[in-house]
């Protein structure tokens, strides 16, 4: 395992005046931006440059930045980097219904290679887990794949019947306990099978992942009232224009609340909102539930944990949000700017009534002593972005045959370290992406090298 350098972390149970839930993005942002979009844009199969080309503009390391802005930076590159492959993968199934990739996704999650040697998506699973792998506490990783095959195996696209049996799924499918495994890693926090399963801890962390909603008129008709996430509410409210414009909303609670409760668009919307303020309260006596638990109370680890919490609560709302300014190409004033809507999820207004949300949420000051020099990182941004034609959104699907060699090309995939490492690189093709960890060769014989700082990846087509 590698040395980790952690930010700081606001007080729990927050403090009068304290921003809560606090939401702040990783010092070194621009830079984990910037190293995510490269990797994926270098190694994911998109179907169309178009689709490439539009990565820059989703912002996807975002979700990870702001949900751990503590997070050590060399295990925050993989934890975007994961990120990013999952938000692909969940539109291969999501969008696509594509069920038959589940299997070989969930044998990359294991860190013994890919189903498919040649399926380029897999490929890119496989990398960023045994990059993890290398740098991570084994019970961690282990509970990184336990909680990735529990979401991958709760991935259901029947479209939902009833409210009853959205919110009965919704906890596990949102991928939050996955997230909350691998933001661990980030945060170097390592908590043993017992504590990260305890009752009272999976209650705070279903309480992150979602909101409980009262169904007025469907109360009657349901034995239980069920729990849904924070975070589960927060990305239906911000991505139901995106899901509504493919196709994919049958999942969506704004949709349910419409079909099951009559509500109109807007009324769904403000019901949403009041339920993912109330958990937010909800979250704090959870929380100290936990830490006045004899056994759990008295480990600083569950402590650093459940302080970190929050974060993914308002990280994820301002996340959600995320908007860039452009500079006007053909103005000649340079201070002339205009917003494009940018993100996963922001696409602006859709058509046929559908506004996209706002929610507002609480900043929090990066620390004076974590704060970093990201002229460079700016200038490299900013450069990418000062365009005259950004790419449009595309949601086609990205469908490519599993295991077909001529479709996928070959990835031989390797993660270097040390600083003789370049003596093992066994391709003549080379990319220095960054970051602590251990060899990881991709191919049919496995090697691995301990103490290492650099990870490099090659691609044969």
């Amino acid at each position: 395992m590698s040395t980790a350098n952690i930010g700081s972390i606001a007080p729990f149970p927050p403090l009068p005046g304290q921003p809560y839930p606090p939401a702040r993005n990783h010092p070194r942002w621009k830079e984990l931006y910037r190293l995510h979009d490269e990797w994926m844009m270098k190694y994911w199969p998109f179907s169309s440059e178009n689709k490439r080309a539009r990565v820059p503009f989703n912002n996807l390391a975002g979700f990870s930045t702001w949900c751990a802005p503590a997070a050590d930076f060399d295990r925050m590159v993989w934890g975007a980097r994961i990120a990013g492959v999952f938000f692909m993968a969940d539109d291969y199934v999501d969008s696509g219904k594509m069920l038959d990739r589940i299997p070989g996704f969930k044998k990359a999650a294991t860190g013994n290679g890919p189903l498919h040697k040649n399926d380029r998506a897999e490929r890119c699973h496989d990398v960023v887990f045994r990059a993890i792998q290398a740098t991570c506490h084994p019970r961690t990783f282990k509970q990184l794949t336990e909680c990735t095959h529990e979401w991958w195996d709760s991935n259901i696209h029947e479209p939902f019947q009833n409210l009853d049996q959205y919110l009965a799924v919704r906890r596990v499918n949102i991928a939050m306990y996955f997230a909350n495994a691998y933001f661990r890693y980030t945060l170097n926090i390592n908590l043993t099978d017992e504590q990260v399963k305890h009752p009272l801890m999976r209650e705070a962390e279903g309480i992150i992942s979602g909101t409980t909603l009262y169904p007025k008129r469907l109360r009657s008709t349901f034995a239980h009232e069920s729990i849904s996430d924070h975070v589960g509410l927060t990305n239906d409210l911000f991505s139901y224009a995106k899901e509504r414009l493919t196709s994919s909303d049958d999942t969506n609670v704004i949709r349910i609340l419409q079909d099951h409760e009559g509500l109109t668009y807007t009324q769904a919307i403000d019901v949403i909102k009041q339920k993912i303020r109330q958990k937010e309260q909800d979250f704090i006596s959870a929380g100290i539930a936990v830490l006045q638990h004899p056994e759990l109370g008295k480990d600083p680890e569950v402590y650093r944990w459940i302080a970190s919490l929050p974060y993914c609560m308002g990280g994820n709302i301002a996340w959600s949000q995320e908007v860039r300014f452009f500079p006007l190409v053909h103005s000649i004033d340079p201070l002339d700017r205009a917003i494009i809507q940018t993100g996963r999820y922001n696409i602006g207004d859709a058509p046929g009534g559908v506004p996209f949300p706002s929610l507002e949420y609480a900043l929090e000051v990066t620390p004076a002593d974590e704060l970093v020099d990201d002229s460079e990182e700016t200038a490299l941004r900013d450069n990418v972005f000062n365009v005259e034609d950004i790419p449009a959104p595309d949601f086609s699907l990205d469908v490519d045959p599993i295991d077909d060699p001529d479709a996928q090309g070959h990835m031989d995939s390797t993660v270097f370290s040390g600083p003789d490492a370049d003596k093992y690189v066994p391709s003549p093709e080379l990319f220095n992406v960054g970051i602590l960890a251990m060899i990881v060769e991709s191919g049919p014989d496995m090697t691995y090298h301990s103490n290492g700082a650099i990870v490099r990846a090659g691609w044969s087509q």
